[in-house]
């Protein structure tokens, strides 16, 4: 089945909200690691990229904020709105 047809949740984080370290988990078999990720802040400006290539990332450098995670393989692609608390 083309992928455009597939359910479009494959990829999933855990926490949410995320404090620092964001679980990410994929559940769909066929697609081949590693995926180019993304995380943009709530303005729309890029604040991390890279392989996706682990299942946990540390993102305790990110300030707290609204966040999407862009994640992109092999003609796939989809967006995970996620928050990061911020403490005092």
């Amino acid at each position: 089945m083309p992928l455009e047809h597939r359910i479009h949740k494959i990829i999933s984080i855990s926490p949410n909200p995320v404090a620092d370290f964001m679980n990410i988990s994929c559940t769909d078999q066929n697609l081949v690691e590693p995926f180019d990720f993304y995380i943009y802040d709530s303005k729309g400006q890029l604040m991390l990229n890279g392989l996706l290539n682990k299942k946990q990332y540390n993102i305790s450098a990110l300030p707290g904020g609204n966040y999407l995670l862009k994640v992109t393989n092999s003609g796939y692609s989809q967006t995970i709105k996620f928050v990061k608390p911020e403490f005092t």
